[in-house]
This record gives C-alpha cells, sequence and structure tokens, in this order.
C-alpha cells in the first residue's frame, strides 16, 4: 500500500499519543507532589519529636527541681508529730517554711494564703491564714485521694478551679498517731511571672537539645516553654515565646501528675533539626509544569490540525494547479496536431489556431511564473531591485501584454492613469501584481465584462485599483482572500479553476514594497482590489 507523501499520519491516533502524554505528566506531577507531602510530613513528625523529647527533658528537670525544693517543705509536720507525744500537730507548723518556698510577691496575695489539716478518718478540715469556704472545703476533700498517693512520695499535687478561681495546692500524707491518715498542704502560685522561680530554673538547667543541634546556645534562645496544670492554668511561661507551630507535649506522672509542660521550638532552628529545612511544597511547581504540558499539547494539536489542514490545502493546490495546466497544454496539443496535419486549410483558420496556441502558452507562463513567485517568497531567496517606476507606463504595457488573456475570456480592460504617479519598488514586482490583479478579475468576472484598471494619487500615496464586475467578495471574507490557497466557497463550489495563491503572491511582494493591500466593493458593482504604494514626489 502506497502512502500519499501530503497526508501526515492519521489525527486521532497523534492525539490520543498526546492525551496519553497530559495523563502521564499529570500522574507524574501527582506522585511528585504525593513524595513530597510524604517527606514534609516525616520531617514535621521529627521536629515534632524532637520537641516532644525536649518538652520530656524539661519536664524531667522540673520533676528534679521540685523534689529538691519541696522536699523538706513538710519536715516541721514530722517534728511536730515526734514533739506532741501522740497530738496532730496544727497547720500552722508548715506556714514558716511554706511561705519562704512560695515567695509569691503579690501574684498571690498574702491575704489568700492557707494551709490546712485534714483528717482523713473523720474528715476534719483545720486551717490557718485565709479562711476556707465550704465549697474550697469541699473540693479538698474530694480532690485528695489517698488510694492515689504512693508510698515514698514526698509530696503531691492537686489542681482545680473551684468557685471559678484557679487552685494550686500542694499536700502531703501521713500516719496519725491513732492508727489513720492526715493530710498537710497549703496553696501556692508557683511565680507565674518568669522570675526566679522552680519552672526558670528548670529552663535554664535542662539539655533540652542534642549538644551537636544546640552547642551553646541557651534554652531561650532555642525554644519556649509553657507549664499549665490540668485545669488549664498556666503556671509558668518564659518570657520568650515562638510560634506554635511544632511543639511538644510532656504530661508528668507520679507525684507531679497534674502538671503539663509544652515546648514550642525556633522556626527557624528547623534547618539545624532537619537537613535542609522542611521540604516546600511542589505543588505550585507541579500544576505550573502540568499547565505548560497543557499548553504544549493544545498548540501540537492545533498545529496537528494546522498541518492537516496545509496538506488539504496543498493537495487541492496540486489538483488546481493540474488542471490549469492540463487545459491550456491540451488546447496547444489539439492545434498544433491540427496545423501538423494540415487541417486547417483557410488563413484565417490557421491564424486563429496560432492565436489560441499564442494565449494559452501565455497562460501557462503566467502559471508558471506564479508558482515559481510562491516558492521563491516562501524561501525568501529573491530580493527586490527597488528603483523608482512611473506606473502609467507599466501599466499600458501590463495592459497590452494581459489583452490578449482578456478577450479569449470575452472581458475588456479599460485603462485610468494618472500619468504622475510614481513609487520607489520593483518594477517586476509591480508588474506581477498588475497581472495577478488583472487574471483574478477576468477569472472570476462574467463574460463580457469590463475590467478597469486605475492608477492614482491619493492623500501621498499611489493606488493601483482594479475593479471587475462579478459577484464580489463578502465583507466576512475579505480578510481571508489573501491567505495561501484559501478560495471563496463559492468557487469551490462552482469548480472555477484557479491556484489560490495569486492573491498571496499579490500580499507579499506589496508588502516588501512598503505597501498595503485591501479589498472593498467596486463603485458600478463588483469587487476592487487596491494595492497602495508610498509615492514619490516626481515621476523618473
Amino acid at each position: 500500500m502506497q502512502i500519499s507523501p501530503f497526508r501526515p499520519p492519521r489525527r486521532p491516533v497523534l492525539a490520543v499519543l498526546l492525551a496519553l502524554v497530559l495523563v502521564i505528566a499529570g500522574a507524574l506531577a501527582f506522585r511528585a507532589e504525593a513524595v513530597a507531602r510524604y517527606h514534609r510530613a516525616t520531617a514535621e513528625r521529627t521536629v515534632r519529636d524532637y520537641a516532644g523529647f525536649a518538652a520530656y527533658l524539661v519536664g524531667s528537670s522540673t520533676g528534679r527541681l521540685l523534689n529538691r525544693e519541696l522536699g523538706y517543705a513538710f519536715h516541721p509536720v514530722d517534728l511536730a508529730m515526734h514533739a506532741s507525744a501522740g497530738a496532730l500537730p496544727p497547720p500552722a507548723v508548715l506556714a514558716a517554711d511554706t511561705a519562704e518556698f512560695n515567695r509569691c510577691r503579690g501574684a498571690l496575695p498574702a491575704g489568700a494564703r492557707y494551709w490546712f489539716r485534714l483528717d482523713l478518718r473523720t474528715g476534719a478540715l483545720a486551717t490557718t491564714g485565709a479562711s476556707v469556704s465550704p465549697a474550697l472545703a469541699r473540693w479538698l476533700r474530694a480532690g485528695i485521694r489517698p488510694a492515689e498517693y504512693r508510698a515514698g512520695w514526698l509530696f503531691a499535687f492537686l489542681f482545680g478551679a473551684p468557685e471559678g478561681r484557679p487552685q494550686q495546692v500542694i499536700y502531703t500524707l501521713r500516719e496519725a498517731p491513732d492508727g489513720g491518715a492526715v493530710v498537710y498542704g497549703f496553696n501556692t502560685c508557683f511565680r507565674a511571672d518568669g522570675g526566679s522561680s522552680v519552672f526558670r530554673l528548670a529552663e535554664q538547667q535542662a539539655q533540652a537539645l542534642p549538644p551537636t543541634l544546640a552547642g551553646e546556645t541557651p534554652n531561650d534562645s532555642l525554644l519556649s516553654i509553657v507549664v499549665a496544670d490540668t485545669a488549664g492554668a498556666v503556671l509558668y511561661r518564659s518570657p520568650v515565646q515562638y510560634a506554635a507551630e511544632f511543639a511538644g507535649r510532656h504530661a508528668l506522672r507520679e507525684q507531679f501528675t497534674g502538671l503539663v509542660v509544652t515546648v514550642h521550638l525556633r522556626p527557624d532552628l528547623l534547618p539545624r533539626l532537619v537537613i535542609g529545612g522542611l521540604p516546600r511544597s511542589r505543588l505550585p511547581l507541579a500544576l505550573g509544569l502540568l499547565g505548560v504540558t497543557a499548553v504544549l499539547l493544545a498548540a501540537a494539536l492545533f498545529q496537528l490540525r494546522r498541518e492537516h489542514e496545509l496538506v488539504r490545502l496543498r493537495e487541492g493546490f496540486v489538483a488546481d494547479v493540474s488542471h490549469e495546466l492540463r487545459t491550456p497544454l491540451q488546447q496547444v496539443l489539439l492545434f498544433v496536431e491540427l496545423l501538423r496535419l494540415r487541417r486547417l486549410a483557410r488563413d484565417d483558420e490557421r491564424e486563429r489556431a496560432l492565436e489560441i496556441v499564442e494565449q494559452e502558452t501565455r497562460r501557462l507562463i503566467r502559471l508558471v511564473d506564479n508558482v515559481l513567485q510562491f516558492s521563491r517568497l516562501g524561501r525568501r531567496e529573491h530580493a527586490p531591485a527597488r528603483a523608482a517606476v512611473a506606473l502609467a507606463p507599466l501599466a499600458r504595457e501590463t495592459a497590452a501584454a494581459f489583452a490578449p488573456l482578456a478577450r479569449s475570456a470575452g472581458a475588456e480592460v479599460r485603462l485610468e492613469l494618472d500619468e504622475r504617479a510614481a513609487v520607489h519598488a520593483d518594477a517586476n514586482d509591480l508588474r506581477q501584481v498588475l497581472l495577478n490583479f488583472l487574471d483574478n478579475a477576468v477569472k472570476y468576472g462574467p463574460p463580457g465584462q469590463a475590467v478597469t484598471l486605475a492608477v492614482a494619487r491619493r492623500d501621498g500615496a499611489v493606488e493601483v485599483r482594479v475593479d471587475d464586475q462579478g459577484p464580489g467578495i463578502p465583507a466576512t471574507e475579505r480578510g481571508r482572500v489573501w491567505s495561501a490557497f484559501y478560495r471563496l466557497p463559492r468557487e469551490a463550489e462552482a469548480a472555477t479553476a484557479g491556484s489560490g495563491i495569486g492573491l498571496a503572491i499579490v500580499r507579499e511582494l506589496v508588502a516588501r514594497s512598503g505597501g498595503r493591500v485591501r479589498v472593498e466593493d467596486a463603485p458600478g458593482g463588483g469587487a476592487r482590489f487596491v494595492a497602495s504604494f508610498p509615492a514619490l514626489e516626481a515621476a523618473p
């Protein structure tokens, strides 16, 4: 099977292949974004693990310091119980040492401090210092659970908000002389203003991050800390606070149950924790590349469509040129054979035969010249030899040369010439423009029409006009008739002979001489084709 060299591969196959390319590009973009999201999630999880580990280390340091600070806070109770010979010491024995420990300095007013003793066997509550309301007493009795107090604990915490105000209580469990259990405790403020509190000291002393990452940098330049109780009341907030995007949380256990340490890492610390920092989203880039791919594929499909259309036009051009060549050649061959066989006896018959041979030969030459000119223009091989040209003599010469072709179509060429009109152009180009205008007018006009070739000066320009008496050019088609291979639908349907390159050649030749072309309605009906050039001051 032979394939036409002008026919491209079938468009549906190429369209499907291009669509597959787009699908593959979309899949790759989706996969790239999925991988980027996975890497970012892994990096974020690593950073949060660092933050969580830092919170654990700060919490451990806090527990050690609290043990040190409160280890002897309840020692006066033991001394008083030993000296009282079986009597329960009053809660006032805690006031001196624990007041020094708290050092609230206004965070908890002096009138709000209280110390208490709770007999777990009888439920009797004894207090000193600030008065304890019934609601607060109920909260103390309900919150202290001896079953949760482990052996070996020196103290425990109780946090809550009875009466709508946060309460922070430290207590210890002791065995009463009569075999029961008694609780001693007091309220505190834990210094929430960040001064020399135990939490501030824990922040400074804890090795929150590995030395390979932190170096000698102090903790307050690496992270920020918030310590809160289970009721949500903030017990301590470090002076410098960083964004909470990556935070770790650690809830203390055992006797420190109720304390929660939250660590926020400094944002610009992330490149040190994760090499290269957190991976950025590749979605904008992937979508951009996918969009570019889609645009390129759309352009490829458009070019494929244009190529298919161009091939169709070229095939039509080859068929039209072949037809235009075949018809005059058949005429020439016919009359040459008649002359050779001496079938034309009279002189007038032989003269008519020679005239027809001459006309058809001129038509062939004009057609071949058009094709060659079109080819040269497409390759930009021929540079025009521009000079001053008087248009009136050139128009008369061209009209005389075209007269035999006009007579064969039953048309008459009329001249309206301004003898002073001159332009700076290539004379051969201008001659080709005039011939193509005249040929177009004769070919598509009615038999017996009068074709007018006019040269006139207008507004500093020289116009070459050719008017025919044909059906004219629709306004919607006037821009397209100058395109190569384009023919009006009515001409294609009427099977009018034509190559479709004549006016395209005119446009190129006029443009390279600095002129412009247009088509409009002729005054007497039909079409007017106009080529406008910059005028010279005087004819050469």
